[in-house]
């Protein structure tokens, strides 16, 4: 079995790697890299820069089976929206979901349907390869690691991974085989000190920040399907209501009845921070009907709303209707990001109109205490890093000879 990272050696993100054997290639991840993600909110196909891995010309170059993705971040999907001519793809069928409507949201063209979707601990075969999906807990819904066997031979592909989430980390470590032969590994927090804080700690802190307060905002990302959960237990407690823009409305109701959202919660509520045309208003507003809430209606309430580095001109027209002097906006993502201007301006912006930034995040990625029980775990013979800038973390670990380097390994 022979493993070639084209991208995901020496960086986080844009993860495109191909697993071969004699009569079969397939591709895990197809994502773009993350500098193409920076100071866009929305990512269109035009913004993605020149410079990006060309998947159309490698797709032809290759006579590639079929493409398996671990979860919809763009940095894991992001270039399929690139290219014309796939083969078989496989993913799972909510990330399929929330892919294609968040897509197709921001007009881009979703231009497969998979050929089947994967399920947890249910074997795909393609060709002399077989992949088994296991459930994975991250700040995506529905992602998955790989365990492939080609060849007599066994590789674990991580995706991306964490232990902190809501999801029972034990239980996906009892899924995962012993002494493999290769892993391709995910390092984001390889070597940062302390341990992720757990979702239910990050909810307690909210509520009590949430308690105070004037008003309420959280700056996240509405695909993080967790920490929606997160937000909306801490409104709950300090009887909030919350508030989801139509981006995220769409996002939770995809999810199903057990995630917060407008159309089955009852303080759940639905809010559009623009203008709309009849059509979008129809196909992304309506359906709310007396879940929906205008700016008037929302003053008057004690309200936790979810927001993006969009919404100044939004929180300027509520600050004009009823000031939000004494409000909080809770800052929930990757403190990375601050550095992006669109960012930057956003929290310029409500320190200008008097409201207090509380930094309370918890990240997706798993930190070393869960890198370490993971690898202990599966007992790998090689360690293939990648979605890191820390490779020297796992030579320093385990030392250089268990450590691949290079871009072609052949297991």
């Amino acid at each position: 079995m022979k493993i070639t990272v084209h991208r995901g050696m020496e960086q986080i993100g844009g993860n495109v790697i191909e697993i071969s054997t004699d009569k079969t290639k397939i591709l895990l991840d197809a994502g773009l890299e993350l500098e193409t993600l920076e100071d866009k909110e929305v990512i269109k196909t035009e913004d993605v820069a020149e410079t990006e891995l060309d998947l159309e010309k490698l797709l032809s170059e290759n006579d590639f089976s079929a493409i398996f993705i671990s979860h919809y971040h763009a940095d894991h999907v992001g270039l399929l929206s690139l290219a014309k001519n796939l083969p078989s793809v496989y993913m799972g069928k909510l990330a399929y979901d929330i892919f294609k409507a968040t897509e197709e949201y921001k007009n881009n063209i979703v231009n497969f349907i998979p050929a089947r979707y994967f399920y947890d601990g249910k074997p795909i075969v393609v060709g002399d390869i077989r992949v088994m999906p296991v459930f994975a807990d991250h700040s995506a819904c529905d992602a998955y690691s790989f365990i492939i066997e080609a060849e007599n031979k066994t590789v674990v592909y991580t995706g991306d991974f964490r232990g902190n989430g809501r999801k029972n980390f034990s239980s996906y470590l009892n899924k995962m085989p012993q002494n493999v032969d290769a892993v391709i590994c995910e390092g984001t927090n390889a070597g940062k000190d302390g341990v992720n804080l757990k979702e239910v700690e990050l909810e307690n802190k909210m509520a009590d920040v949430m308690e105070n307060a004037n008003q309420v905002f959280v700056l996240m990302s509405a695909l993080n399907i967790d920490r929606v959960v997160t937000v909306y237990k801490a409104a709950n407690k300090v009887k909030r209501i919350m508030l989801q823009d139509v981006y995220m409305s769409m996002v939770t109701d995809l999810c199903g009845n057990n995630i917060p959202n407008p159309r089955t919660f009852n303080n759940v509520y639905s809010f559009t921070s623009k203008g709309m045309d009849e059509e979008e208003y129809s196909k992304y507003f309506a359906c709310y009907g007396n879940k929906k809430m205008g700016e008037k209606l929302i003053a008057d309430k004690k309200f936790v709303m979810c927001v993006r580095s969009s919404f100044k001109n939004y929180l300027q027209k509520l600050n004009s209707i009823k000031p939000l002097s004494g409000s909080v906006l809770i800052y929930s993502m990757w403190d990375g990001y601050k550095k992006q201007k669109i960012i930057k301006d956003f929290l310029d912006f409500v320190q200008s109109i008097g409201m207090e930034i509380v930094d309370i995040h918890t990240s997706g990625h798993a930190d070393c205490n869960d890198l370490e029980r993971f690898l202990e775990k599966i007992n790998p013979e090689h360690i293939i890093p990648v979605h890191t800038v820390n490779t020297e973390w796992f030579v320093k670990k385990y030392g250089e000879e268990k450590v691949v380097r290079d871009k072609i390994f052949i297991v």
